[in-house]
């Protein structure tokens, strides 16, 4: 009597078994191409269109439905999210453009507000000037009078501005407070100015 070990009693059904398998593989990779093709719309079909072409051709070569259905939905996921990164870049653009808009606004503000203040400082220089002239124009007892009145560092300014002679002239008509007052002012007046 001959002894056989199992191993070698079930050789042949796992040659069988694995020839099968190898040929399910092969079918299916045969018709997976095909199925992938069929499962991708043309430009003018609707959804329902592609799902029933790829039944149909299930049904005539005996694939499984579900293959079909699940690379379907797939496909529809990926349109979902390609539209959905669309809109996301179209509001992107629509936001950059504002900003741009906005800071074109914000640049047109700016040079009119410098404008604006550039000619207030020309129009303020132009008053100072013409103040100045009409102190220098009085004589000096009267305009003693009125920077007598004044703040003294307004009038220190009006002075500071005014050929020397001049101010001199008005000065020695003050009080010796407010002549002194001016006079510290004055002195003063760039000593924050850096020397270098």
């Amino acid at each position: 009597m001959s002894v056989h070990s199992p191993a070698l009693q079930n050789r042949p059904l796992f040659l069988i078994a694995g020839l099968l398998f190898l040929s399910a593989l092969m079918r299916f990779s045969l018709h997976a191409d095909d199925a992938w093709a069929f499962a991708q719309p043309s430009p003018k079909e609707q959804p329902e269109e592609v799902q029933e072409r790829a039944l149909n051709f299930c049904a005539q070569n005996g694939e499984p439905e579900a293959l079909i259905l699940a690379l379907e939905e797939k496909r529809q996921r990926l349109a979902q999210q390609e539209d959905a990164l669309r809109t996301q870049e179209l509001v992107q653009k629509i936001s950059i453009a504002r900003i741009k808009d906005q800071l074109k606004e914000l640049e047109a503000a700016e040079t009119a507000l410098s404008d604006m203040i550039a000619r207030a400082e020309l129009a303020a220089e132009k008053d100072v000037s013409q103040l100045i002239a009409v102190y220098s124009a009085m004589k000096p007892k009267q305009a003693a009078l009125l920077f007598e009145e004044m703040d003294a560092t307004f009038a220190s300014g009006f002075l500071g501005l005014m050929k020397p002679r001049i101010a001199a002239d008005i000065m020695a008509d003050l009080s010796p407070e407010k002549a002194y007052a001016l006079s510290v002012l004055l002195a003063g007046r760039n000593a924050s100015v850096p020397s270098r």
